[in-house]
């Protein structure tokens, strides 16, 4: 379902939600998941936009990997490329995205209500000897 931003005083949503019938739910991984329809990762990089995303009726929204830190789309060496002999795709391109605290706060002013899903990683500067500070909050 779409919100109107916080700031213009309702609190609504700007249409209700549809009701998926119940039996497209699908039971997976001790998830329930209102129908089989969900947006993989790669398309909304930030969580900018979730809940016009859930709006549009997905069950599930995912996000590819975030390290930590976030990281500019202009770092060097960043490429695309098939193995002609196998039709493999070679993703060097990086985790491009504000990072882990912009999307755990996206997340948590979203009133998206499905499944929600996040892999993270570590950033590409952080050396393999403290890669695992990467992947546990502050205290």
């Amino acid at each position: 379902m779409i919100w109107v931003s916080p700031g213009c005083g309702c609190s609504s949503p700007c249409w209700p939600p549809r009701e998926a019938p119940a039996g497209l739910k699908v039971h997976c991984l001790g998830l329930e998941f209102a129908h089989p329809l969900g947006l993989a990762a790669g398309f909304d990089k930030n969580g900018d936009y979730l809940d016009a995303l859930g709006a549009l009726g997905s069950a599930t929204l995912n996000w590819g990997t975030r390290p930590r830190r976030g990281r500019s789309p202009a770092i060097p060496s960043r490429e695309c490329s098939r193995v002609p002999a196998t039709g493999a795709l070679v993703n060097r391109m990086g985790f491009n995205n504000r990072g882990a605290d912009h999307l755990a706060g996206q997340l948590a002013r979203s009133r998206y209500p499905g499944v929600r899903g996040v892999s993270i990683g570590k950033n590409f500067d952080t050396p393999i000897e403290s890669a695992e500070a990467d992947y546990v909050l502050p205290a």
